[in-house]
């Protein structure tokens, strides 16, 4: 028998252990001693070889197992019920880490069997593993992932598919708790999928093991999506599906192709090219009239293009080296350029490029604007604001403007004069305007003529005035006045022979005296000039200081100007605006400023306004002036019984020159309550043109803020068109001094009419100021004139007496 069990036991799958207790003294079990064991008990308790009869659980098992054991075998004894146990033996190898084994009670022994689970448990493990990686990365994942398991019918068909797995996406796409979804037939849950035939589609791939990337637009009351991504990848048991909510992406793909079709369009409306292009050459986006301007070489389908395919080899190559520098740069410019028209010729282009910052992508983009027109219109204004149109001559601007370089030069120290031809009214009553414009020209030129060692500059000052200017005064005068005897003859026009008279007053700029500024020096020689004319002699007058009267009421005016404000000295009046785009009704009101000085009387605006600018008293002058203007809008709204007048308020350059100017133009609005469009800021051109940050940032914001801007005597000053549409004016005022000249001299009647033309192309408004008579406001009318001022239609008023007379004029249209 013992040879049966000892030959049944070796050959056993399992290790078998026979153990008996060893009491301690007391009776309690200390350990185990092992009575018998099997070759593979030795080989799993990594004792190979041994024979384990008589060596205690201590002895044997492994320190990590020991105690366990002992009380595993110990709670068997004393239960006497069995025990199985799966663990791991740390001290073991891989392959037999994992043990199982079962302690049976015997009579005062136990049996234990053990054998070998690791390769099971690594193989329970990897697959727990698996499946937690397999969890981990569905719930990660941020699509939506469904497993979906066949059910198949008795003839083996598909006829639907239940949800083995669902992540927390997929729960979220349908609106549902991915739990109560696992095992439920889809047909069941999504009726809409059979009928729409996602069933159908699903159990085609699964039959024919295909996997499947769609994209589709989806309407369903239990999916919160609109479109879809969709992975499906067929499984032994079913198909796997990974869903993305693509709805965002393709409303923003849609909107891109929206924001497309809207920039094509946008680029079409554009008067003239437009592009964007890289640095190596290509167009990515063009209008039709980009294309035009290579002579439709290739056909403007919208796709990407070379510039050599467009413009041929030479030219495109020069706009590839236009972008790459601008590219590189990243500086946008601006320039005046001759190119080609689509009909044949050339045209000049206002072209504008810059660079554009776009998908990690520098490109160069521009446009170019057909200026030819507004060109020849702008330099032809620019001309007639510093040039006579009549006879070319420097008009006082112009030669104010010359005369000031001269003076700007090293060591300069010139002659200015003035010449009046005392007899040219007389002849232009007889003879005509147009033929006395010749002879003020032919006299031009024979001054030139005689002085030209002296680099002579000639200008016109009104109708029958002219100017002179000389370099180094001390020859220049003595070559005048041997000049002057020739000067002052008949000349001769058309084979005949004119008295003009002339009078003569001139100056010596003196660094060290009081004529030193080009204002001065005409100043001056002005008073020189009216010693002459008073004196009626035909001799040449130079100006002493005993004529500098008008000087030294300058000073008193500069030195009262101080209390003006203060003193409560400054009244204001306003002169109502008329315009027959509102039937001939008042559209506004200028605001003019008068002054009442204590010690000097009444003082003329147009001195002490002068002064004014030359001083800081401008500052609060104009404060003054724009405050008391507010309240009297206010205070006309307040009495109401017609519609809203605009109130236009002269601001100077320093005004502008206030870092925070305009800021304190929306605090004045606020303050009194009145719309920005009811304030209108008249600023000369000589302001206009001062090219300064701070007085780009206040035009910029008074602008944005909605206050109406105008450009006051227009024609008169620095004339250029480039700012009035860089600062976007509302408004230019024609100054009194071509209204006087209307119907008296053909120029003045020509260059209002270039300026209420210049208006109407630039889309401004265009008032007339000083019409003083029906004669200047029928021609205004008939040049295309519709807003005026002047003394023919109202007169300025104090503020009262304003409301007065609006109210009879409402009362008499009734």
């Amino acid at each position: 028998m013992a040879e049966w069990f000892r030959g049944a036991t070796h050959s056993a799958l399992n290790a078998i252990y026979i153990l008996e207790p060893l009491r301690a003294e007391d009776g309690a079990i200390a350990d185990f001693r092992c009575l018998f064991a099997n070759p593979l008990g030795a080989e799993l308790l990594r004792l190979g070889g041994h024979d384990l009869a008589g060596l205690t659980l201590r002895q044997a098992v492994p320190p990590s197992r020991v105690e366990i054991v002992l009380q595993q075998c110990r709670d068997v004894m004393a239960s006497g019920k069995p025990l199985v146990e799966e663990f791991e033996v740390a001290e073991h190898p891989p392959e037999m880490r994992w043990l199982r084994h079962q302690i049976v009670p015997i009579q005062d022994g136990v049996v234990v069997t053990s054998e070998n689970i690791s390769a099971r448990k690594q193989a329970e493990l990897d697959l727990a593993r698996r499946e937690e990686w397999f969890r981990a990365a569905a719930e990660g994942n941020l699509n939506a992932l469904f497993i979906n398991e066949a059910v198949f019918d008795d003839s083996g068909d598909v006829v639907d598919f239940v949800f083995a797995h669902v992540n927390e996406q997929g729960g979220r796409l349908v609106g549902m708790d991915p739990a109560d979804m696992i095992g439920r037939s889809i047909c069941e849950l999504f009726p809409v999928n059979r009928t729409h035939g996602y069933f159908e589609h699903y159990r085609e791939l699964f039959l024919q093991k295909r996997s499947v990337v769609d994209e589709f637009p989806i309407q369903s009351p239990t999916l919160k999506a609109k479109w879809l991504r969709q992975i499906a990848v067929p499984w032994s048991r079913g198909v796997a599906l990974s869903a993305e909510d693509i709805t965002a992406e393709i409303e923003r793909k849609q909107a891109l192709e929206s924001r497309q079709r809207m920039l094509a369009a946008f680029l079409e409306q554009i008067p003239g090219p437009a592009w964007i292009a890289d640095d190596q050459g290509v167009a990515r986006l063009y209008n039709r009239r980009y294309v035009a301007l290579g002579g439709d070489r290739v056909a403007a389908s919208g796709e990407p293009v070379s510039l050599d395919a467009l413009f041929g080899a030479l030219q495109g190559s020069m706009y590839r080296l236009h972008n790459a520098e601008l590219i590189s740069t990243g500086q946008a410019t601006r320039s005046l350029e001759t190119g080609p028209l689509a009909e044949g010729g050339t045209a000049q282009y206002d072209v504008y490029r810059f660079p554009i910052d776009a998908d990690h992508e520098r490109l160069a983009g521009g446009f170019a604007l057909d200026v030819t027109d507004r060109r020849r219109a702008e330099e032809r204004a620019e001309f007639l604001g510093s040039h006579d149109a009549a006879t070319g001559l420097l008009n006082r601007e112009g030669f104010v403007r010359r005369l000031a370089e001269r003076l700007g030069a090293p060591g300069a120290r010139p002659l200015v004069a003035r010449i009046s031809l005392r007899e040219a009214e007389a002849l232009r009553e007889v003879l005509g305007s147009r033929f006395v414009d010749r002879l003020v020209q032919a006299y031009a030129e024979r001054m030139a003529g005689a002085l030209v060692r002296h680099g002579v500059e000639v200008g016109r000052d009104g109708p029958d005035q002219m100017l002179l200017a000389l370099d180094e005064a001390g020859v220049a005068a003595a070559s005048l006045l041997a000049a002057w005897p020739a000067l002052s003859r008949e000349i001769a026009l058309d084979d005949q022979r004119y008295s003009l008279n002339p009078r003569l007053g001139y100056v010596l700029a003196d660094p060290a005296g009081t004529t030193t500024t080009a204002e001065d020096l005409l100043h001056a020689c002005d008073l020189a000039h009216g010693e002459a004319v008073s004196r009626q002699t035909t001799a040449a007058i130079a100006y002493a200081p005993e004529m500098a009267d008008r000087l030294q009421r300058r000073v008193e005016i500069q030195r009262e100007l101080g209390n003006a404000v203060a003193g409560d000295e400054l009244t204001l009046v306003l002169q109502p605006v008329f315009s027959d785009e509102a039937a001939g009704a008042v559209a506004g009101v200028e605001a003019l400023v008068r002054w009442h000085s204590p010690s000097l009387g009444a003082v003329s605006p147009g001195e002490f306004i002068p002064i004014a600018e030359e001083s800081s008293a401008i500052v609060a002058l104009g404060e003054w002036v724009l405050e008391h203007t507010c309240r009297e809008l206010r205070q006309l709204d307040a009495d109401g019984g017609g519609p809203p007048l605009y109130a236009a308020v002269n601001v100077a350059e320093a005004q502008l020159a206030r870092s925070d100017f305009a800021e304190s133009i929306a605090s004045l609005l606020h303050r009194h309550g009145l719309a920005p469009d009811r304030l209108e800021l008249e600023i000369t051109e000589r302001t206009l043109m001062a090219d300064t940050q701070v007085h780009q940032a206040n035009l910029q914001a008074l602008r944005e803020l909605g206050v109406r801007l105008s450009v006051d005597d227009f024609g008169t000053g620095y004339s250029s068109l480039s700012y009035l549409l860089r600062f976007a004016v509302d408004k230019i005022k024609i100054d009194r001094s071509f209204v006087a000249g209307l119907g008296q001299q053909g120029s003045h009647d020509a260059l209002v009419q270039a300026l209420v033309a210049l208006a109407a192309s630039l889309r401004l408004h265009c008032v007339a100021e000083g019409v003083e008579t029906e004669d200047q406001l029928a021609r205004l009318r008939a040049l295309g004139c519709a807003q005026f001022q002047g003394y023919l239609l109202a007169r300025p008023m104090a503020p009262a007496a304003l409301r007065d007379w609006l109210a009879s004029r409402r009362a008499a249209a009734r």
